[in-house]
């Protein structure tokens, strides 16, 4: 392994008991940042089988029924996010953010001066905010008028991470800087990392979690960065040479770090000190965000054109092969289908663990270019994603 841990100082956390306890999701926003990448060709998904079999059922469009779409003016890879009445955010290339109605009609859009590749998170007050290639991280109202703007040194691809406690907004840049920022736009810190600078993750006692480092766009395999915890006051825990993490991680509530990185690895790491509890080799470059189901089970995507279910101790429970990068991450529905895009223009749906012959493949959407953006799934059963033939969908699934 060539990754190497340095640690820069202890971090007592008043929350060290449940470190133990309960594994769940940390307070971190599951829409997560993906990586800008260059058109490639396109080509068509398998499905998915148990224990890594292949299910060679064809997709069909029947499977989802259309609620409605929206041609947004270019591409699309931010991720949505709903505020609590149901209005619909998601950034487009365009250079705009995008507010929806539950109909699909637009409520509004805000013009920025760049593309908004970064994904939208919703402040406890309906305060949206979201970075944008004009490297401003911009905080606007639920009416569409912008409430603050602030300029950063370089283009914010990240999306923000907002701790639940205090409204603190964590963002990064490619100037290199992660940065701390209160809802009022006081600058609480700035830490100088390495390079450019990933989605956030807050652990449940305040740490966060960032990936920074170069990125070869072209070959994610020849990136090279690190990955870092940090206290609330921005002093740096530790940092792990080699781990090229350009994801958002998640954080459970027992104390583990799950990430991917650009070694073709998937890590499991411990929140206090490091050190790695385990690791699974893929074939390719991991750009993919994990989740986690109610069982604890990790799922996430690969460039060896896989999605991956692993159980908590590491071992794979089932992957199912695709014929192209799976750079999206996944969204799990109540019934606990697991949805995820693909780089060959569909929507997935793999049954879950409940419904039998888990990782088979249930059903698949077809767009018109890939998808790289994370399906987000409402109280309602309705599936919205965006896509890079630059439309906004919301579809439903018409499968058992």
């Amino acid at each position: 392994m060539r990754s190497k841990l340095t640690r820069i100082n202890s971090y007592n956390s008043p929350f060290a008991p449940l470190y133990k306890g309960l594994v769940g999701l940390s307070y971190v926003i599951l829409f997560s940042l993906f990586l800008l990448i260059p058109t490639l060709f396109l080509s068509s998904c398998g499905g998915g089988g148990g224990g890594g079999g292949e299910n060679t059922q064809a997709p069909k469009s029947e499977d989802f029924e259309k609620e409605w779409d929206f041609i947004t003016g270019q591409s699309i890879m931010s991720s949505p996010a709903l505020a609590s009445n149901g209005t619909l955010y998601i950034g487009s290339d365009d250079n705009n953010l995008y507010a929806f109605n539950t109909n699909g009609t637009v409520f509004w859009k805000f013009k920025t001066q760049g593309k908004v590749f970064s994904s939208p998170a919703v402040g406890p007050d309906g305060t949206i905010y979201v970075g944008s290639q004009d490297k401003n991280l911009y905080a606007i109202n639920p009416n569409g008028t912008q409430k603050w703007a602030y300029l950063t040194g370089d283009k914010v691809f990240s999306s923000p991470a907002i701790d639940p406690d205090d409204g603190t907004i964590y963002v990064g840049s490619n100037d290199g800087n992660l940065y701390a920022l209160s809802p009022d736009m006081e600058e609480k810190w700035v830490v100088t990392l390495t390079g450019w600078v990933s989605s956030p993750a807050i652990g449940s006692d305040g740490a966060i979690y960032v990936g920074s480092g170069q990125i070869d766009w072209l070959n994610p395999s020849r990136s090279t960065g690190n990955l870092y915890a940090l206290d609330p006051k921005g002093e740096i825990i530790w940092f792990i040479e080699g781990i090229d993490v350009f994801s958002r991680p998640i954080v459970t509530l027992d104390g583990i770090i799950y990430v991917g990185s650009t070694d073709g690895l998937i890590y499991a790491l411990d929140q206090m000190d490091a050190h790695v509890i385990w690791q699974y080799t893929t074939g390719g470059p991991v750009v993919s965000s994990p989740i986690l189901g109610s069982d604890g089970t990790i799922y996430i995507g690969s460039d060896d054109a896989k999605l991956y279910a692993l159980s908590p101790d590491g071992s794979l429970r089932w992957s199912a092969a695709t014929k192209d990068k799976v750079r999206s991450s996944a969204a799990i529905g109540k019934d606990g289908t697991i949805y995820i895009g693909c780089n060959d223009s569909r929507l997935y749906a793999f049954a879950a663990p409940d419904q039998g012959q888990e990782g088979i493949l249930k059903g698949a959407y077809p767009t018109y270019s890939k998808i790289t953006s994370i399906p987000l799934i409402s109280t309602d059963g309705t599936i919205y994603f965006g896509g890079q033939d630059s439309k906004v969908y919301a579809i439903k699934k018409s499968f058992q």
